[in-house]
């Protein structure tokens, strides 16, 4: 079924261990992934991403926009989806070739920065 949170919701599931939260109908405020593999998150609106590490593959998909409130560490491909609706976050991807896929047209587009892992800004 779908989850609904009003505040953070806080996710713990080990370096080894997926996150799958797709349904179409959930609604989160702000997420945070403490340790999690491949981590799938879905937003019928808006969605920020608090402070996450993620060991895998991060994938965010949202009917509004996708913000950040704290550093994303991924370390696989990460990918966002935010429909017609503003990205807006900073992503550190490592290793230093990561890869990013943003599901919205360049010309739509908020910019992140990127920043290998273990750079300063």
């Amino acid at each position: 079924g779908a989850v609904a949170v009003t505040g953070k919701a806080t996710f713990t599931a080990g370096a080894a261990n997926d996150i799958f939260l797709a349904n179409a109908l959930n609604d989160f405020n702000s997420v945070g992934i403490v340790s999690g593999k491949d981590v799938v998150l879905t937003d019928r609106s808006a969605i920020d991403l608090a402070a996450s590490t993620v060991s895998g593959t991060l994938d965010v998909t949202s009917d509004g926009a996708i913000t950040d409130s704290g550093a994303l560490m991924v370390s696989g491909a990460a990918t966002f989806d935010a429909g017609n609706a503003n990205i807006k976050t900073t992503l550190t991807l490592t290793p230093a070739d990561g890869t990013l896929v943003l599901g919205k047209s360049a010309s739509a587009l908020a910019m992140p920065t990127f920043l290998p892992s273990g750079a300063r800004s």
